[in-house]
């Protein structure tokens, strides 16, 4: 019997892209996901404007804003389909539910898998098999809300020595910076200033920026 298909999303403010993107490019797929699960970090999604049937959403609101880490956590411990992460501000190429999947399932020892045309993140959009998230751990939180949290867990599958995939023939496009779009001066400004400290926090942890790691261990000195 074949596994579902989900694709999750954690969402803050850009509902409208969340819609008019990733929902409506994946409708247009060559393999329809079975259902979506929505994590409303913001709060105020309404479910019916996703033009969805309601046996093919989940939309769950954990009441503050989990940030991406936390996230991907949760849908990691609840979700046991084939699950397919994306950001909300990405368009799916019409192959890439289909052939993410099918690699999946003909390379089963394989921990991570993302499309080939990958708008330049590997974490845009992926799918990681459930045994790969409890062999390498779940996400550091430590990186809220956003940023270095995809580097550090990359280094952590680099470590482990465990095998990676770019699948050919798919990929996504990227509105970039959606959610900074909506941002007030104020908010803006409390971004640059989370990420200069999540950078050092990442050169902490692994002892130089991404690309520049010093330790094998984090904080090993």
């Amino acid at each position: 019997m074949k596994k579902a298909v989900t694709v999750a999303v954690p969402t803050y403010r850009r509902y409208d892209l969340l819609v008019q993107m990733l929902i409506k490019s994946a409708e247009f797929g060559t393999r329809l996901p079975d259902r979506y699960y929505i994590i409303d970090n913001g709060g105020t999604l309404d479910q019916a404007s996703l033009g969805l049937p309601a046996d093919r959403v989940v939309v769950h609101k954990p009441g503050k804003n989990l940030g991406v880490s936390a996230s991907w956590n949760h849908g990691h411990r609840t979700l046991t389909d084939h699950v397919i992460w994306a950001c909300d501000d990405m368009a799916l190429h019409p192959p890439t539910v289909e052939r993410l999947v099918e690699a999946a399932e003909a390379h089963p020892d394989v921990a991570f898998f993302f499309p080939e045309h990958n708008a330049g993140t590997m974490f845009g959009v992926y799918l990681m098999p459930q045994w790969a998230f409890e062999k390498i751990g779940p996400f550091d939180e430590s990186f809220y809300p956003a940023y270095f949290e995809d580097n550090d867990y990359a280094r952590r599958i680099q470590l482990a020595g465990l095998k990676t995939m770019t699948v050919p023939g798919c990929g996504m496009s990227h509105f970039k910076s959606g959610t900074l779009a909506s941002y007030n001066a104020h908010e803006m400004a409390q971004h640059h200033s989370n990420f200069e400290r999540l950078r050092a926090y990442y050169c902490q942890k692994w002892g130089g920026p991404p690309g520049h790691e010093q330790f094998k261990t984090p904080f090993n000195r």
